[in-house]
């Protein structure tokens, strides 16, 4: 048979013990051909250094290997030449960016082992760099897709996972659908199908912040399983962002704010995103007045959020805990979001913001105080 071939690279994922060697490299050059061989029907195989001529499905663990010259004769010998008469390769396009100062013991590799196999080989010059675009443009559309999904998996107890058919549909290989589906796998009880929606999501995903997130996921799901015993410890968002996905009884305009705002709280952007979650806060408050009509927008009015807050506990619609706990989070994170206050913003400060924010979410989630999409 004639195949694609090119060579490993030095960036590799370390993530997860075992990774198809196609998702181990992260190289946008071994991406780009594999896309290719897919389009014309051709197998890929990689070069590595470590493990010699590899199909890309081949399952290798993570290894920090660059091949030297002296190594090359050992690699045809015991890796490459046996690879290719197993697979009865009869032709190789091999394709290298001759720019890499690497390159040559790989080449010098694959040349030897067509020799002495008497095997053709072909070799394509490409300039295609080994670093990916990281910034997933247009990713918020689909993961705001997917968590309406999630929502409506969940609600509806619905296994089959038909809320996600159309989406995956359009985008099979998108990692967001496959960890939003498998929070709703985990929410739902089947911890299984949540795990390998996880590891699917953490092969799929290329931003690295993305990965982690899979990655804690994954390794929460493996602890629930029995798999890992490890004891597992989430950063205070990432453990928000996880529990909020099981707050279905939540409008998914706010749900999709929450989360988007958990996502973007670290140290860079943590005081914004408090204040997105006090928009939030002010969001979950308009809507308990519409749905007891006691707001009209067609009139101009100044909505102050401690009054109207007390005048839904006077109403008898929240309770009394409910209402301390809005004030207090509403009074906290304006404290934070002050222009004059940035200097001397305390972690506490932060971390009450969040909590009572997460216990009002908690509270209005469990007795379904708003009216749903």
């Amino acid at each position: 048979m004639e195949i694609f071939c090119t060579y490993c690279s030095k960036e590799k994922d370390n993530l997860i013990d075992l990774l198809p060697a196609i998702h181990r490299y992260k190289s946008k050059r071994i991406r780009k051909i594999h896309e290719a061989a897919e389009l014309l029907g051709y197998p890929m195989f990689i070069l590595s250094g470590e493990f010699g001529l590899i199909p890309t499905e081949e399952k290798i663990p993570y290894y920090d290997h660059l091949l030297l010259e002296n190594e090359v004769y050992d690699l045809v010998k015991k890796k490459v030449i046996n690879r290719i008469k197993e697979n009865e390769i009869s032709k190789i396009f091999f394709f290298l960016n001759p720019s890499d100062p690497f390159i040559k013991p790989y080449v010098d590799s694959i040349s030897q082992a067509c020799q002495i196999s008497n095997t053709l080989i072909t070799y394509v010059n490409i300039d295609i760099g080994e670093i990916e675009d990281k910034s997933i443009k247009g990713y918020r559309k689909i993961w705001y897709a997917s968590l309406e999904a999630n929502q409506e998996m969940v609600r509806n107890k619905d296994i089959t996972a038909q809320a996600f058919n159309e989406l995956f549909e359009k985008n099979p290989k998108d990692g967001m659908l496959f960890y939003e589906r498998g929070e709703a796998y985990e929410s739902l009880g089947y911890f299984k199908k949540a795990k390998n929606d996880y590891e699917l999501a953490l092969v799929y995903f290329p931003n690295p912040k993305w990965k982690r997130v899979a990655y804690q996921a994954l390794k929460r799901i493996q602890k629930i399983i029995g798999i890992n015993k490890n004891p597992i410890k989430l950063e205070t968002r990432w453990n928000y962002f996880h529990c909020v996905h099981n707050f279905v009884y939540i409008p998914h305009i706010i749900r999709v704010f929450v989360l988007s705002a958990l996502e973007r709280y670290d140290d860079a952007e943590k005081r914004l995103s408090t204040g997105e979650l006090r928009i939030c806060l002010e969001m979950v408050t308009t809507l308990l007045l519409l749905k007891y009509k006691m707001i009209d927008f067609s009139k101009s009015q100044d909505i102050q959020f401690c009054r109207r807050t007390n005048e839904l506990y006077s109403k008898g619609f929240i309770d009394y805990d409910l209402k301390e706990l809005m004030i207090t989070c509403w009074n906290k994170m304006s404290e934070i979001i002050h222009p004059f206050k940035s200097e001397d913003i305390l972690e506490q400060d932060y971390k009450i913001a969040i909590t009572n924010f997460y216990r009002i979410l908690e509270i209005i989630n469990q007795k379904r105080l708003l009216p749903l999409d």
